[in-house]
């Protein structure tokens, strides 16, 4: 099968878990043509998958592999991501330039508590939309939730005196 057609498919299957989960076109990375920044998926010679995300003119390879599978899992990881965000960011109240001034402020204990309730309730979401895609995925996902809450733990171990 060539290239193109490769390309084709991988976007149709995109296409269709994108469907299950109701992800908007939005959220999906665009499929092979001009480079216009973001997330783009291309299949390379010899049937490799490769996604990227660029930004001002700087490319970063994000997943490449001759395994279909590996780099659509790594599409829904920033899918379900943003979805997860979004999900979360609307349902809060607008932050004031008040509220910005009063976060930098809070006690080192409570921004801990904010930001591991905030991984949390975007982990959960993740999980839910990446275990309704395929099990494995969602396991791996409770994997990089895990590995997240480890980093966010660290990071505040570390500013403890």
């Amino acid at each position: 099968m060539s290239e193109p057609a490769l390309l084709t498919d991988f976007c149709d299957e995109m296409q269709r878990l994108a469907g299950v989960i109701e992800a908007r076109d939005q959220y999906l990375p665009q499929c092979g043509g001009d480079e216009t920044g973001g997330f783009r998926v291309d299949v390379e010679r010899r049937a490799v998958y490769v996604l990227t995300y660029s930004e001002k003119g700087i490319s970063e390879v994000v997943a490449r592999n001759a395994d279909r599978d590996v780099v659509l899992e790594q599409v829904f990881v920033s899918v379900t991501h943003r979805m997860a965000t979004d999900a979360l960011s609307s349902s809060a109240a607008p932050i004031t330039v008040d509220d910005m001034t009063a976060l930098t402020a809070l006690p080192i204990g409570e921004s801990r508590r904010r930001a591991e309730t905030l991984h949390s309730n975007e982990a959960a979401i993740q999980f839910r939309l990446m275990d309704q895609l395929k099990p494995e995925w969602g396991q791996r996902q409770l994997q990089r939730n895990a590995e997240r809450e480890r980093q966010i733990q660290n990071f505040f171990d570390g500013d403890q005196p």
